[in-house]
């Protein structure tokens, strides 16, 4: 009974189709005369602009003894960082990683991270978790610190949208 029911529904569109709508049907079917005015680049092409562009802002090896990088993202709307080499300074020292915005003589504090635990030793892992996401900075300058004795090498990519 249902197979006999799907082949009347089938038979039925078909000269519906054929028939009552066929007008219809063929109109949608037509080929659009369409002019496109522009932007057009040397080879006739539609010019599309870029959505968004991702540049490396700078990099570093940042160490617990104050040799920061301070970078402008002002014309990125936000940034990401990516780490490596990271290590402790020594047995049962803490070092952490910071990044600050610096606008209008204030200092704003937008991520802390704990890389090396005095108990728990170098957490790479979380510190790579930590920055999977992208941080929001539009028109900041950051600064990117090492807190105690511990180093860390990190690539600061902005992007544009």
């Amino acid at each position: 009974m249902r197979a006999f029911l799907v082949a009347v529904i089938v038979v039925a569109s078909l000269v519906l189709g054929a028939t009552v709508f066929r007008e219809q049907i063929a109109l949608a079917a037509q080929v659009v005369d369409a002019t496109i005015i522009g932007p057009l680049d040397a080879g006739g092409n539609v010019r599309v602009r870029e959505q968004a562009v991702t540049q490396l802002l700078g990099t570093a090896a940042l160490t617990g003894n104050g040799n920061d990088l301070t970078i402008d993202a002002s014309a990125f709307k936000t940034i990401r960082v990516a780490v490596s080499g990271m290590s402790c300074g020594g047995a049962g020292e803490s070092s952490n990683f910071t990044i600050i915005a610096m606008e209008e003589n204030k200092v704003w504090a937008i991520d802390r991270i704990d890389f090396c635990t005095a108990t728990g030793g170098l957490q790479s892992e979380l510190v790579r978790a930590r920055l999977r996401d992208a941080y929001d900075t539009p028109g900041r300058v950051l600064n990117f610190h090492v807190g105690g004795g511990g180093n860390i090498e990190i690539a600061v990519f902005g992007r544009t949208n």
